[in-house]
């Protein structure tokens, strides 16, 4: 649904299923045209998952941005979250991961590339 509203947005979004997390799929992954990988999660309970996350993207792709969706979460948790796992960024709703997308899109924070690419993962 994410990746439907964020091209409707006009952002080239791409979505991937749980199984490319894994660290083998990750790495045969390619993120080189790609500007900001979002992390959807349904638990902030699995701070340490999402950290090894955020460490194995960006081991791959150092030039990507990386925002953590926390559903439904409190803006603290989320924050938490974030600092702890290192990401560039957080929400907790549908809204602000739009606005956050082309936010950073249009002030080109996540422009390190020709053509941005958005990735939820």
């Amino acid at each position: 649904m994410l990746t439907d509203l964020l091209i409707k947005q006009g952002l080239n979004a791409t979505a991937h299923g749980v199984d490319v997390l894994t660290s083998s799929n990750l790495f045969r992954l390619d993120l080189d045209a790609t500007a900001l990988v979002i992390l959807s999660c349904l638990d902030t309970a699995s701070g340490s998952h999402i950290r090894n996350l955020v460490r194995r993207i960006r081991r791959k792709a150092p030039h990507v941005s990386v925002l953590v969706a926390l559903w439904g979460a409190e803006a603290s948790e989320a924050e938490a979250v974030r600092i702890t796992s290192r990401a560039d960024t957080s929400t907790t709703g549908i809204r602000g991961s739009i606005e956050t997308c082309v936010r950073l899109a249009t002030e080109g924070e996540a422009e390190t590339v020709a053509v941005p690419r958005f990735r939820l993962l």
